[in-house]
């Protein structure tokens, strides 16, 4: 998954795999880092939704 990076220890510590990309997708779950992610998120929301 990806999140911003402030919690991206606490998340480690919880075992994901955490990756610096502005979105990742694992099977049908959407992450993205930051406000600045959300019009690449929005897309592969469509992307898998349509």
């Amino acid at each position: 998954m990806t999140s911003f990076h402030a919690i991206k220890k606490d998340l480690q510590n919880a075992g994901v795999n955490w990756v610096d990309s502005e979105v990742v997708i694992d099977d049908n779950i959407v992450t993205s880092r930051k406000p600045d992610d959300i019009d690449a998120f929005n897309k592969k929301i469509i992307e898998l939704w349509s």
